[in-house]
């Protein structure tokens, strides 16, 4: 009886110690730097979907850009309201695939899949300037992580700073996720989602 106490204790350590590696390495424990600057990610020409709901229900759209390009396509979401004063049966976002950036020659298989499978086509507008950060993309698990970690760090320095920086951009990239959140043309990217605002103004009439 001893000895399966032990060996149920053992079980507990070694289950709780995979949880852990898994976590640290799938960034919980990652440190990142927010900074204002120009992004990287600039001049994106975009397949993508508007939607309106739980930010938290966005996966199934992700799966469906990802089932239409290649492997290596970067996959980008752009959400508008802050999930904390907006209920989320009206948080407004965008899911898309980059289908080209800083000038780079379009994807056009990519672009004819999406197309074909009912997503838009927009070519968002260059930003000068937005408040950036970086977050480690390891696991499925980051992708539960980051949120958590890196969104209270952001508004905490864009209201430290007093800036209007909006809306909320990220970036999957091969190996990291990267937010931007624009200081200037924003009203460009709120195009992207006008049809959502049009279907609510005929539902309350």
């Amino acid at each position: 009886m001893e000895l399966y106490f032990i060996a149920i204790g053992v079980m507990v350590v070694i289950i709780f110690l995979t949880i852990a590696v898994f976590a640290s390495l799938s960034g919980f424990f990652a440190n990142f730097v927010i900074a204002t600057k120009r992004p990287q990610f600039n001049k994106l020409i975009i397949a993508y979907k508007p939607a309106k709901g739980p930010y938290k229900d966005c996966g199934p759209a992700f799966i469906e850009v990802v089932k239409d390009v290649h492997a290596n396509t970067r996959t980008v979401g752009i959400y508008y309201d802050d999930p904390n004063t907006v209920p989320s049966d009206k948080t407004r976002y965008v899911v898309g695939a980059i289908l080209s950036m800083n000038g780079d020659p379009v994807d056009a298989e990519s672009e004819k899949k999406l197309i074909s499978n009912g997503f838009q086509i927009a070519k968002l507008p260059e930003i000068e300037s937005a408040v950036t950060t970086a977050f480690p993309y390891r696991s499925f698990l980051s992708v539960l992580i980051a949120p958590g970690r890196v969104y209270p760090a952001l508004t905490d320095y864009i209201t430290r700073h007093q800036l209007t920086a909006h809306p909320f951009i990220e970036v999957y990239d091969k190996d990291d996720i990267f937010y931007i959140a624009p200081l200037d043309h924003q009203e460009k990217f709120y195009e992207l989602v006008e049809s959502l605002s049009e279907t609510q103004s005929k539902k309350d009439e």
